[in-house]
């Protein structure tokens, strides 16, 4: 004890003192360090669930990638099918046009073959009827010359078919 004797009360009551002081100092340093900590626990939590946040975002993005290399697939088929039915329909046009000359085609070999059968009949006809003007004008002659001889046709007996 005889060293605390010598020790000063009023010097010791000082050295308190300032001890106090320097934490109480601490002490408030020590509380902005805990608010600093809590705030950083606290950005922390937000930085991680902005974290989460970005790679739901890049999860979406990535599906709307895919959603865009098929809409991207759809439009080149959908470009493949018309480009089809052009052709197809190009080709049908061309036939459509063979066939519609076709038909102007057979349509003129009819007219042109009902013509020449109109006038081959029209000359058979006319042929026909000189004959039969002819074969008349000679059984009127053959008649006139032979009236003599049909005026003994009655005395030819019946015949008779058995």
């Amino acid at each position: 004890m005889t060293a605390l004797d010598s020790i000063d009360i009023a010097e010791f009551a000082k050295a308190n003192v300032k001890v106090l002081k320097e934490l109480k100092a601490g002490t408030e340093q020590l509380e902005k360090f805990s608010e600093y900590l809590n705030s950083l626990n606290h950005l922390s939590a937000k930085t991680s669930r902005l974290s989460v946040s970005f790679e739901d975002l890049l999860n979406r993005t990535n599906n709307f990638q895919g959603l865009a290399e098929r809409l991207d697939s759809r439009i080149e088929e959908s470009n493949k099918l018309i480009q089809f039915l052009n052709d197809h329909y190009q080709q049908l046009e061309e036939r459509g046009e063979i066939i519609r000359d076709s038909v102007v085609k057979v349509e003129d070999v009819m007219i042109k073959s009902l013509k020449q059968l109109e006038e081959h009949t029209q000359t058979k006809i006319d042929a026909i009827k000189q004959i039969t003007v002819k074969e008349e004008d000679l059984m009127t002659q053959a008649f006139a010359a032979n009236r003599s001889h049909f005026s003994k046709l009655s005395l030819l007996e019946d015949l008779k078919i058995n």
